[in-house]
């Protein structure tokens, strides 16, 4: 099986990595997440915010609000993630879709 060819940014705005990372609460048991989208050529964090849930619809309206503030037309920008719930879900991807936002996914690994 062939791999797949690497994505290479040439410029900003062209590809965005994204995840979502589990933060411990006050409490035993809580945990808090961080949404983080960073441009891979410049390094810049385009967006962060934290939640005390994990789900598509956040990460859709966050990248909803991300492409408006960066002025990003259809077609510009690739947004790169792993396998998970919130970055495969039919919000986001419809949302990404909406928006002309080409998603990119880890290889899974088997």
């Amino acid at each position: 099986m062939d791999r797949p060819a690497p994505l290479i940014a040439k410029g900003p705005n062209e590809i965005w990595s994204w995840d979502i990372t589990y933060m411990k609460g006050p409490i035993r048991g809580q945990f808090y997440y961080l949404y983080l989208f960073m441009d891979i050529f410049s390094r810049k964090i385009v967006r962060h915010e934290v939640f005390e849930l994990e789900s598509m619809e956040l990460s859709a309206e966050i990248v909803d609000k991300i492409c408006k503030m960066e002025k990003i037309k259809k077609g510009q920008i690739i947004l790169h993630s792993d396998n998970g719930g919130p970055m495969k879900g039919a919000t986001m991807l419809a949302t990404l879709q909406e928006l002309g936002v080409m998603p990119s996914f880890s290889k899974a690994v088997s």
